[in-house]
């Protein structure tokens, strides 16, 4: 029992370790990895991906799938320089893009609950239409800017105290507030019973149609400030922008449910895993390797993390 219980605790730990393993082995490697500038770097990079993760997360939580959020992120930045080029006040263009998240999060919320769409194949067709809304926008090309407005560029571009990004300041109080309603209101475990099981929640009274729905629309939303930040960091946008995003973001819920908890994504894991794949791709930049290495990686990561998901489920079972 003794043995089976350091395996168990070793299963849960086992993301925080490979982080600290692989940063060692880095910083062997490459002596820029250690240092402040390159550390802060990740964290900036990492809180666009994580923004996105935090969506994917409520989806999954609920026992769902959204993968038009890249779609939606893309749109997001597009707009928001396509404004910023026109004079546009900051504030109101990212309002009318948190706004566009929102209702795109609710059709697709419509086409799951309401048509009984599989959210998997929906959410490709609205991924699809939403794309070819953006590419429209962008005339299929890029659109960029040097017509920065000072406050345009605080979400990008901004420092807090002199060293920490705005990007992960804001990726902070989106975690904060999104960590206190998924692990301590009534409303995060309606999400999770209804994931476990939608009927058996319908049962009990949690209405699993509206859960589900407020997931897409969730996602619709983080998507929007991800595209916000994308355009005010790059002040330069493709139609396909947040694409690079989409499975990396899907991957860390999936890697992070097995930090703490038996194979149930969650916040903590959502962001650790984020933190440990933009790791993989700083040091693999760091070293020389080339980007088909970190894909090839991510999907070996892939495959043991829902290996030991599985294991870690028949034996509880």
């Amino acid at each position: 029992m003794k043995h089976n219980k350091v395996l168990d605790t070793l299963r849960k730990w086992i993301l925080p370790i490979i982080i600290v393993v692989l940063g060692i082995v880095f910083a062997s490697m490459s002596p820029t990895f250690l240092k402040s500038t390159n550390l802060m770097n990740i964290l900036n990079q990492t809180a666009i991906m994580s923004i996105m993760a935090i969506g994917a997360t409520f989806v999954i939580v609920a026992g769902e799938m959204d993968l038009s959020f890249s779609s939606i992120a893309s749109m997001s930045a597009v707009l928001c320089l396509t404004f910023a080029i026109k004079g546009y006040n900051a504030v109101v263009s990212w309002v009318i893009v948190l706004v566009l998240g929102l209702l795109i999060g609710t059709f697709n919320a419509f086409i799951v609950v309401k048509l009984r769409i599989p959210s998997m194949l929906g959410t490709i067709g609205s991924q699809i239409l939403v794309g070819g809304i953006v590419a429209w926008i962008a005339s299929g090309g890029t659109v960029w800017t040097s017509k920065f407005s000072t406050l345009f560029a605080v979400p990008g571009r901004a420092v807090v105290l002199g060293f920490i990004p705005f990007p992960v300041v804001i990726l902070i109080v989106i975690f904060v507030i999104c960590l206190i309603v998924l692990d301590k209101t009534v409303l995060g475990r309606y999400f999770y019973a209804v994931g476990g099981n939608a009927r058996a929640a319908d049962h009990v009274g949690i209405n699993a149609d509206n859960i589900k729905a407020l997931s897409f629309v969730i996602m619709g939303l983080l998507a929007a400030v991800a595209g916000i930040v994308i355009a005010s960091k790059f002040a330069s946008s493709t139609c396909n922008v947040g694409s690079g995003y989409l499975f990396p973001a899907i991957i860390a819920v999936y890697l992070g449910s097995i930090f703490l908890k038996d194979g149930v994504p969650n916040m903590w894991g959502t962001i650790v895993a984020c933190l440990f794949l933009q790791e993989l791709s700083n040091g693999f930049s760091l070293i020389g390797l080339k980007y088909w290495h970190e894909y090839v990686t991510q999907g070996i990561v892939m495959i043991l993390a829902i290996a030991m998901q599985m294991a870690g489920k028949r034996k509880k079972r």
